[in-house]
């Protein structure tokens, strides 16, 4: 009886030493595995917050620079109405103009606003779009078109005279 006991205890020890050692190494793995996914789900996270967080900074940006073309865009569309101009708002966008718009450009709006005769409207849009866009783009006065109110005629790059859209004769 002890023999039958001692082979039963050899056979089935053998066995459940197999069975409880891969018990733990499989244990190891999944633990292993468990970890390796968790810090590969943490870096492929990482990445796609940072991702989202350089797309998020371009939608501000891209919102930014839209806001202040519409500005500049309100800007001399409301100083374009002359007498009937809402005298507060332009005001208004003139000064938000004047607080980030570079010096050189303060004060050539500021005598394109003034009426100055040296003063050129069109060139002026195209130095606030290289500022705004952050680029040369090669437009010309040329490019650009207005219409104003009571008159077929929009701002000649030169600033004094104006250029008939109609007839293409100057004013």
């Amino acid at each position: 009886m002890q023999l039958l006991l001692a082979l039963v205890k050899d056979v089935f020890g053998s066995w459940f030493n197999l069975v409880g050692g891969g018990a733990f190494a499989a244990t190891l793995i999944m633990m292993w595995l468990t970890q390796r996914l968790k810090k590969g789900f943490a870096e492929e996270l990482e990445k796609i917050r940072l991702a989202n967080a350089k797309a998020l900074e371009r939608f501000k940006e891209e919102k930014e620079r839209r806001e202040r073309c519409a500005m500049i865009a309100d800007l001399f569309a409301e100083w374009a109405e002359g007498d009937k101009a809402d005298w507060k708002l332009l005001n208004k966008l003139t000064i938000e103009a004047n607080l980030w718009l570079p010096k050189d450009l303060v004060l050539q709006m500021t005598a394109v606003l003034n009426h100055h005769p040296d003063a050129g409207f069109l060139n002026l849009l195209i130095e606030v779009r290289k500022v705004i866009q952050g680029q040369q783009e090669g437009l010309v006065p040329n490019n650009f078109i207005g219409l104003w109110p009571g008159s077929k005629s929009a701002p000649s790059p030169g600033g004094g005279r104006q250029q008939s859209i109609e007839t293409g004769s100057h004013a």
